[in-house]
């Protein structure tokens, strides 16, 4: 995750070059570690308990 991080400006510069056109600004991307299948299993795991 700390090099996806770090790399995020040139990700953001590489997404820049292929949507020049489409976009007039290319939006910050931000990346985060997905969760939810956790969730989900602790959220069935509690269901099965009850």
């Amino acid at each position: 995750m700390k090099v996806i991080k770090k790399k995020q400006v040139v990700f953001r510069t590489m997404l820049a070059k292929k949507v020049r056109h489409q976009l007039r600004t290319v939006p910050e991307l931000l990346f985060q570690l997905d969760d939810s299948l956790d969730y989900a299993e602790n959220i069935d795991k509690l269901l099965k308990d009850v």
